[in-house]
């Protein structure tokens, strides 16, 4: 019985959350559906200066950063550049770190 009661209850949850999604609207309107009626427009550019950092990462970390260490000296990191490639191999925090290699960074 319990068991039965548990495969209900995970149906209904399912159906309902299926439901709920369908009221939700569409991420991104879609013009056309067919690859070979496009008006060759290119996809967006999500990396402006092409150093694999894309440039929403890179307008996050645009500021530069400010403050006071543990025993009171105080330090200043340079933010990033959406349009500047340069700064993708500059290690900012002094961490061995490279800024790309921290955007990898799980």
């Amino acid at each position: 019985m319990r068991r039965s009661q548990s495969t209900l209850l995970t149906t209904l949850a399912v159906i309902t959350s299926l439901l709920f999604m369908s009221q939700f609207p569409a991420i991104s309107p879609v013009s056309n559906v067919h690859p070979d009626d496009t008006d060759q427009e290119r996809p967006p550019t999500t990396d402006s200066d092409g150093d694999g950092i894309p440039d929403v990462h890179e307008n996050l970390f645009t500021e530069w950063i400010n403050g006071t260490s543990i025993d009171g000296r105080g330090f200043a990191m340079e933010g990033l550049d959406k349009d500047d490639a340069s700064d993708a191999m500059l290690d900012n925090d002094r961490d061995g770190m490279n800024a790309t290699e921290e955007y990898c960074w799980p």
